[in-house]
């Protein structure tokens, strides 16, 4: 049975993650830490507790973002060219489209074997 505590860290896990990956952050959280999507899943259950490393690189990456200020140069691209007249649509398929370009596929992760 978890207690008051157990529970106030998962919730600060998941907004952690949340923060940093956004929607669909536990399956992104899996690619990033190496592991398969159900053990990222039970992290965010509760139902595993979730390595100090994984909690780590989460907080690192954080402050990095944070650092490179690259939400707001993003927001601040996607507002000029919607000010110039791009679509909202239009911008939001390019950033969509620059993500999964971005995306490290199987040949871009470390072999962990």
């Amino acid at each position: 049975m978890r207690t008051k505590e157990d529970e106030k860290q998962v919730e600060a896990f998941r907004e952690l993650g949340k923060q940093v990956l956004g929607d669909g952050w536990v399956f992104r959280l899996a690619a990033l830490v190496g592991v398969a999507t159900r053990t990222a899943q039970r992290w965010a259950a509760g139902t595993s507790p979730v390595p100090d490393g994984v909690v780590n690189e989460l907080r690192l990456q954080k402050h990095l973002l944070e650092a490179s200020g690259l939400a707001e140069k993003a927001q601040g691209l996607a507002d000029e060219a919607i000010a110039a007249g791009v679509s909202p649509h239009v911008v939001s398929a390019q950033m969509k489209e620059l993500g999964r370009r971005l995306r490290p596929g199987p040949e871009d992760q470390d072999d962990n074997s």
